[in-house]
């Protein structure tokens, strides 16, 4: 076949006007310098993050002993209500066995991109213990700070699978996610990430590795910014999370998948909700909408119950034996709360029989 009756030739570019092949000709620069940097978001991600995934992810690469028998998962409620070393206390067990690896605004996509970009953690685990939360299956949510839609941060242009972003319903949306491949504007940084970059492949630098507690829980000032900050407030969280409360399949298959990868490799698995505010379950109940969507993510964790997936549901401080005082905003737990829900917790596991450390084990 000659050079002409291909699709596209240098021989085919020459037969258009010289204007319109530098057009082109700059078109496939930039689409080849889009993909360079789409192929290497991860690397972008690891010189200079901007979310919580590679800092846990970075700690269990250096880290990581291969004694992980349990491991939590969640978002930074499960941060401030479980003391790793506390419920390995309880336990009597290595506290290197016990990891809690939650993250800000954490959920079940980002802990199933956790396990598959670490997948020796899974060698060791035999119990993951995953938060779930009324606002993580709902399709409608906003950001409580920034007040607006905030499905695609920036962690999930560089983390998700093609297929995932395929799989986004929106039409729009989705031609969005694959131009975003061909030139990632999602990429765009500030100056202060560029350099903190660029320093670090200078200087072969990593990220901070490293599992922290909340400021809160150590820091007199920062656990009263919280105390006091209106957006955390029960009542005004808890527009937007419930925010047009419509329950997402998208974010419920993620959770699903997320289980499946966990029991394919023999975990048992424990699905938990900790309590929160009275005032923030009433905002639930007293809205028809979020009513109903918090029903169907009831019914969704219960259906997904078996002798190997477990779960446990509490509303509010009473229903595992505490009060509003473990609290300091709609459900973040002061350093007392926290460690009082961590035996709470672990004396409702013991009680089921479910902390047991060796996968074999039924």
């Amino acid at each position: 076949m000659s050079s002409r009756s291909s699709i596209f030739s240098f021989d085919t570019l020459a037969e258009f006007p010289r204007p319109n092949r530098v057009f082109f000709l700059v078109l496939a620069l930039l689409v080849c310098i889009g993909l360079l940097i789409s192929k290497n978001r991860v690397y972008l991600e690891t010189i200079a993050p901007r979310s919580m995934i590679t800092p846990v992810s970075s700690f269990l690469r250096n880290h990581h002993t291969g004694q992980a028998k349990i491991i939590f998962l969640g978002s930074s409620r499960f941060v401030s209500c479980i003391n790793s070393d506390f419920f390995a206390q309880l336990g009597n067990i290595d506290p290197a066995g016990v990891l809690n690896l939650s993250m800000d605004s954490g959920s079940f996509w980002e802990a199933l991109v956790l396990c598959r970009e670490n997948p020796f953690l899974l060698e060791s685990a035999s119990l993951a213990v995953i938060n779930i939360e009324p606002w993580m299956f709902n399709r409608n949510l906003l950001h409580p700070i920034y007040r607006k839609p905030h499905e695609f941060e920036p962690h999930f242009y560089t983390w998700a699978e093609f297929r995932e972003k395929m799989e986004i319903p929106d039409l729009k949306t989705r031609a969005g996610l694959f131009l975003d491949l061909l030139w990632p504007l999602s990429e765009k940084r500030n100056v202060v990430d560029w350099y903190n970059g660029l320093n670090a492949m200078v200087h072969s630098a990593s990220p901070p590795a490293y599992l922290i507690a909340p400021a809160y829980h150590y820091n007199e000032a920062a656990l009263r910014a919280r105390m006091n900050d209106p957006r955390f407030h029960p009542r005004v969280i808890s527009i937007y999370h419930l925010h047009d409360y419509a329950f997402s399949e998208q974010k419920a298959e993620y959770l699903r998948r997320l289980v499946q990868k966990l029991r394919e490799k023999g975990i048992r698995v424990l699905l938990v909700q900790p309590p929160m505010h009275r005032d923030y379950m009433k905002a639930i109940y007293h809205n028809p909408a979020s009513k109903a969507g918090y029903q169907r993510f009831l019914a969704y964790i219960h259906a997904m119950e078996n002798d190997q997936i477990h779960s446990i549901v509490w509303e509010t401080p009473e229903d595992c034996g505490l009060d509003e005082t473990v609290f300091m905003d709609y459900g973040h737990f002061n350093l007392v709360g926290g460690r009082l829900f961590t035996e709470k917790l672990f004396a409702e596991m013991k009680r089921l029989g479910i902390l047991k450390l060796d996968k074999t084990s039924r």
